[in-house]
């Protein structure tokens, strides 16, 4: 068979173009889903289902309970308890795991860039391009070695600091033809420029949960229909079938959910092992990041090294070897004593400070212990969890809300109190209806 002369194809065009509708998509679907989630959530947090269930426990489940025992610290004490030291060596470790990952993953690509692109290695070119791509590095710490706004910014720049001071350094040392201050940073935003934008506005704190997912989605829903419109029309037009020609939205609607229901599969799959404990949300964020930031370094190469640019994907699997080696020394690394988990009462409102409290507490106690809180119209976009998501599409949201006793019985017996493969804890949210909250 002959091809048509307007099958014309350019791989690095096409992706582009995948990405460009992906992006809006992926934002529409987010800022949608975290509009109805929190809607479903406040209509069922007022409505009330089953029968009432009473405040105060039976004589005989009151006796089983230790009693409180309250620790108060003197505002002068300055030895730091047990439990937040340990914390705090649990995180140091777990950065140091994910540092690695990152400069190893930077490494090839660099690697990869120069022997594709047919530059010699020479030490202060190669320590200057290796730079821009070791960015996310940046972004990783700010997810995981800080806690306040300010150590994140001030992380932020301190990078963009040190990039200004190494160009103003290659001008005063001449090393590098002519003089040209700022070019690192124009060679940082050609390399990183769109990862970070596309970071900021899916994966930024409130939409976090839902936007790199649905990114995904999007890359998924836009390359079926994109390339199947492509593909479909090529064979129309290269066979003259009049049947395809007239046919084209028929064959393409069903190629488009094809891959909807591959990819939804793809996400249950993910929900699946999040709940048997095989995936954690910091996890899922970070690979996402790292995913994305080797996809877009692929697209960049695809236009001059055609297939060759696959081989961009080998850094993405270098990192993952990377963590799965670490994570599992990590966890052989732990004394295994008893989680000590937090009880975390609030009063409902005040949405970012809410947030913004539990990441800060959250940050370090977490690897202590998981912490139970009754969920709220407050926090419920912050902490969706993949298998919470999948639900909540799924139309089943109300199964995760406690509707009578048996319900609650039954959370309080299967509380998650097992460490995350990054050796965190969970968060336990229990969903309340209007005549359920107070007992639990």
């Amino acid at each position: 068979m002959t091809l048509a002369p307007e099958c014309t194809f350019a791989l690095d065009g096409a992706a582009t173009l995948i990405l460009v509708y992906a992006i809006p998509l992926a934002i529409l679907a987010t800022a949608l889903t975290i509009f109805l989630y929190r809607k479903s959530v406040e209509r069922a947090m007022r409505h009330s289902a089953g029968d009432w269930v009473a405040a105060a426990l039976p004589p005989g489940e009151v006796a089983a309970i230790s009693p409180l025992q309250i620790s108060t610290l003197h505002p002068t004490q300055t030895e730091t308890p047990a439990p937040m030291r340990q914390s705090g060596s649990a995180m140091r470790r777990l950065v140091a795991v994910y540092v690695l990952a990152g400069l190893v993953q930077s490494a090839v690509v660099v690697v990869l860039y120069f022997l594709l692109n047919d530059l010699a290695f020479k030490p202060v070119r190669t320590f200057i391009v290796w730079l821009p791509f070791a960015w996310p590095i940046i972004l990783t710490l700010t997810l995981i070695a800080t806690t306040t706004r300010k150590q994140k910014y001030s992380l932020i720049g301190g990078y963009f600091f040190v990039l200004l001071l190494l160009d103003a350094a290659m001008d005063v040392f001449a090393l590098r033809y002519k003089p040209g201050f700022g070019e690192l940073l124009l060679l940082w935003a050609i390399i990183m420029g769109l990862p970070t934008l596309v970071m900021a506005l899916l994966s930024n704190r409130a939409w976090r949960p839902v936007g790199l997912i649905a990114l995904f989605l999007g890359i998924v829903l836009a390359g079926s229909f994109l390339l199947g419109f492509q593909g479909i029309g090529c064979l129309a037009l290269s066979t003259k079938s009049a049947h395809l020609i007239y046919n084209t939205q028929w064959y393409l609607g069903g190629l488009v959910m094809l891959f909807f229901a591959l990819a939804w599969w793809g996400l249950r799959k993910l929900a699946r092992r999040y709940q048997a404990k095989q995936y954690s949300d910091q996890m899922l964020v970070l690979d996402s990041w790292w995913l994305l930031v080797t996809l877009i370094e692929f697209l960049y190469q695809l236009g001059t090294s055609g297939v060759l640019s696959l081989t961009y994907l080998l850094a993405f699997a270098a990192y993952k070897v990377v963590t799965w080696i670490g994570l599992r020394r990590l966890r052989a690394t732990l004394t295994r004593t008893p989680p000590s988990a937090l009880l975390m009462l609030r009063v409902f409102g005040y949405s970012a400070r809410t947030r913004q409290l539990t990441d800060q507490v959250g940050q370090y106690w977490r690897y202590s212990g998981p912490i139970n809180m009754i969920g709220g119209a407050d926090l419920a976009t912050a902490l969706i969890e993949p298998d919470e998501l999948m639900q909540f599409w799924s139309g089943k949201l109300r199964q995760n809300f406690v509707a009578n006793e048996a319900d609650l019985k039954a959370r309080l017996q299967t509380l998650d109190t097992r460490r995350d493969p990054d050796t965190r804890y969970r968060i336990n949210e229990f969903f309340c209806h209007d005549n359920t909250w107070q007992a639990t």
